[in-house]
């Protein structure tokens, strides 16, 4: 039974392959191989330019992180020494705290020699407050004699004189401050927690150094040197990260400090608020959000992460700009600064050109596809017609068709 069954399927076989046109059996395998071929290497060319693209977009935020990392450790080295530079001509010169006038005229020379600091601040247990910004010109904030929660707001001359009264403004005072608490909770040099600087324009955060009185031990004031997120972001803003990339900085709370393009906070009519990677209206933000508390559990607990990919929900469909490289590195200090500094690049930005190329390469294997085929035929009946015409010839002479062999010799 099992050889009926074989020679039954040998012979069915046989008749099927005699069924295929020879013209067939010369195209096909020509066409399979230059096809094959094409898109073969089509694809390698493909997989080569994807790999030479993140190898690029490592390389770029390997460099963006070194000129952020160096960047942040300036700041925060020039912030340690106005500190040091402070504290010990005070002891030096045994200068008295009290006099206010004295440690204003300090405070503005410091702030004058140190251009990448964004203001300079003290304040004492007598709720007597100065600061010196930068923040939109040159300006002193002092605290009034009667009232310590009444802010005065002067423009100054180059010499640091007041000129002009800017504004008057009320807030708590200096020793309800965020750094001000920050310093005395510490008790030593730390960083401070991000907060709204005085006049209420900006968030930032400090250097914050309470001074006791050398006999008593009697805390006097806290000495605060502050950076603010303008500051930060018009820095990161001159930083080109591919063509539409940015870097971000939070604090381990999630909370935005800075960012190369946008909004660093939300401002209503109760003032300035945080905004906050995971209730971010911005859809990149609360995506990035959602992805490191999705990886590491809480923003405390993320680590570095290098060159990962990262997808946002598409706005469109097959929109190259929802596809990021991500990377993430932390910032830390033996004074307590922490922040995680993000960079992302839409893969949009490198990808499109490899994109492009390989829908030309379809389209040219499409069209050396086709080219083949006619290639094929055009061959194959240059091939079968003279077998043709013998085989013809041979079927009438078997038929006693003698005249044909004449035709069956030329052929």
């Amino acid at each position: 039974m099992s050889n009926f069954f074989s020679f039954f399927h040998s012979r069915l076989i046989s008749q099927t392959l005699r069924r295929i046109p020879l013209r067939f059996v010369l195209i096909f395998p020509f066409v399979i191989q230059i096809t094959a071929t094409v898109s073969i290497i089509g694809y390698l060319s493909f997989l080569s330019g994807q790999r030479a693209i993140e190898k690029i977009s490592r390389e770029l935020m390997d460099e963006v992180t070194y000129r952020v990392e160096d960047h942040l450790q300036q700041l925060t080295e020039t912030a340690k020494t106005i500190t040091n530079l402070s504290l010990d001509y005070w002891k030096v010169e045994n200068i008295d705290l009290k006099n206010l006038s004295l440690l204003e005229h300090q405070l503005f020379l410091n702030l004058q020699n140190f251009k990448s600091i964004s203001r300079i601040s003290w304040g004492n247990e007598q709720h007597n407050f100065i600061s010196v910004t930068r923040s939109k010109g040159q300006r002193i904030l002092r605290s009034s004699p009667q009232d310590s929660s009444l802010i005065y707001d002067y423009a100054i001359d180059h010499t640091g004189k007041p000129i002009r009264l800017l504004r008057a403004f009320k807030k708590p005072s200096v020793t309800l401050r965020p750094w001000y608490q920050d310093a005395v909770k510490k008790r030593k040099t730390s960083w401070g927690s991000f907060y709204t600087v005085e006049n209420q324009e900006d968030f930032g955060f400090s250097l914050n150094t309470p001074i006791d009185h050398p006999m008593t031990g009697e805390l006097l004031g806290v000495f605060s040197v502050g950076i603010v997120s303008f500051d930060l972001s018009n820095f990161l803003s001159h930083i080109r990260v591919g063509k539409s990339g940015q870097v971000i900085l939070i604090d381990r709370q999630g909370n935005l400090v800075a960012r190369s393009f946008g909004k660093n906070y939300q401002q209503d009519d109760q003032g300035l608020k945080k905004i906050n990677l995971l209730s971010s209206e911005d859809l990149l933000l609360n995506q990035l959000g959602k992805f490191l508390i999705e990886k590491f559990g809480s923003f405390q607990e993320v680590q570095t992460l290098q060159n990962v990919d990262f997808t946002i929900p598409p706005t469109r469909l097959g929109s190259l700009s929802n596809h990021y490289f991500l990377q993430v590195f932390f910032l830390k200090d033996q004074y307590g600064l922490d922040l995680l500094a993000i960079v992302v690049i839409p893969q949009s930005d490198f990808m499109a050109e490899v994109h492009t190329y390989l829908k030309k390469t379809f389209f040219v294997c499409c069209g050396i596809f086709f080219l083949s085929i006619g290639v094929g035929i055009l061959t194959s009946h240059w091939i079968i017609k003279p077998i043709l015409a013998v085989n013809k010839a041979a079927k009438r002479i078997a038929e006693g068709e003698i005249q044909y062999l004449s035709d069956f010799g030329r052929s």
